[in-house]
């Protein structure tokens, strides 16, 4: 009877009757149950395993080491069977989850500003190509100053896209007087402003404008703009600009702005008055930097633009004019470039479209506009 029930054609249909009864049991949730039938098979292939020793012809040896590899085996898994069994009635006995009863947190400030500087990159995207009829560098002051505070100023932006294309854009104080009622002089504000091409190449001149704007309100102004150029200001400048563009001259496009490098020169005694410095592209705020955003170069780094730069006929600054030239002032701490800066210091005011994206504005906001554009530490090493 002990040699029918050990077989391997008993032990076989035993052990797959008891392990499949296990499991059904286990879905069932009777965990000591599922636990008893996994020892009967378990016991069952054992007992099959020594049966079979005792009947083959082999070394007594050989048949002890067989017998010990498959019975440990059984044990091995009867060993993980047991735990999984554990495993299932442990995870069957936790709680479940708690479901949260708050609402779901509003979406947050940074996702929203993502989604706004996305939308800004789309809309500039398509007005990369637009032709460049409107070009205005600023100078905003920290408070209005009357004429005599302001005294003699020179601002000069120099926008360079090598190897050739570079133009400038300069404005200097040009102020008038006109008698008051007592019989005394009122100074009046005044600029002239200029923009130009160093381009030789170019089929036309290279003014592109030369424009004075003296009196008028305020008298103390808080904003010194530099030369601007636009296709609807008069015939003969649209002429010009309109040339400009068709021999493939200097930036004709906004696009042709990416990856120019802007230099800036200020007269030393502009440089305590400024608050913001700004270069604006049809609806574009390009560069827009405030105060905290700005240094000033050590004077090695200065340069002379009086007589370094390639001035208009007749339009050549004093040559010993105090200049400044502004760097950004993430370069170092404090302000203050040093030596080792200098190659730095050449780049000057990089335009990387592809990194940050200028911001649209009207042209009242040159008046009011604080935001850095790009940001202050764009231009940290």
């Amino acid at each position: 009877m002990a040699n029918l029930l050990l077989s391997w054609e008993a032990v076989s249909a035993v052990v797959a009757f008891f392990a499949g009864s296990a499991f059904a049991v286990l879905a069932m949730n009777d965990f000591k149950l599922a636990k008893t039938f996994f020892l009967i098979a378990a016991v069952d292939g054992a007992g099959g395993i020594i049966m079979w020793g005792t009947k083959e012809q082999l070394p007594t040896w050989l048949t002890a080491v067989i017998i010990f590899i498959l019975v440990g085996g059984i044990g091995t898994l009867t060993f993980l069977a047991f735990r999984y069994v554990d495993g299932k009635k442990a995870a069957q006995n936790q709680p479940p989850p708690s479901v949260p009863t708050t609402e779901a947190p509003p979406p947050s400030a940074t996702g929203e500003g993502e989604t706004r500087e996305l939308l800004r990159n789309v809309e500039f995207l398509q007005h990369r190509t637009d032709k460049i009829n409107y070009l205005l560098f600023f100078v905003r002051l920290d408070k209005p100053y009357t004429p005599q505070e302001l005294g003699t100023f020179r601002i000069l932006l120099t926008v360079l896209n090598p190897p050739t294309d570079t133009i400038y854009i300069s404005s200097f104080d040009e102020y008038a007087s006109r008698d008051d009622r007592d019989g005394s002089k009122i100074l009046l504000f005044g600029a002239h402003h200029i923009t130009w091409s160093a381009d030789q190449n170019l089929k036309f001149s290279r003014m592109l404008q030369n424009t004075s704007i003296i009196g008028g309100t305020p008298s103390e102004p808080s904003l010194v703009t530099g030369a601007t150029f636009e296709v609807n200001s008069s015939q003969s400048e649209r002429n010009r600009i309109d040339a400009w563009s068709e021999v493939g001259g200097p930036f004709a496009t906004l696009q042709n702005l990416d990856n120019a490098v802007i230099t800036i020169n200020l007269s030393a005694s502009l440089w305590p008055k400024v608050s913001y410095i700004g270069l604006r592209a049809n609806d574009y705020l390009l560069l827009g930097l405030p105060r905290d955003c700005l240094a000033i170069a050590d004077p090695v780094h200065a340069g002379k633009p009086s007589t370094q730069v390639d001035w208009p006929s007749g339009q050549r600054p004093p040559e010993d004019l105090q200049w400044v030239k502004v760097v950004p002032a993430g370069y170092l701490p404090g302000g203050r470039i040093s030596r080792a800066g200098m190659m730095s210091l050449r780049l000057g005011f990089r335009l990387q479209f592809n990194d940050y994206t200028p911001l649209r504005i009207d042209r009242s906001e040159v008046l009011t506009v604080t935001e850095a554009i790009p940001t202050c530490d764009w231009y940290a090493p």
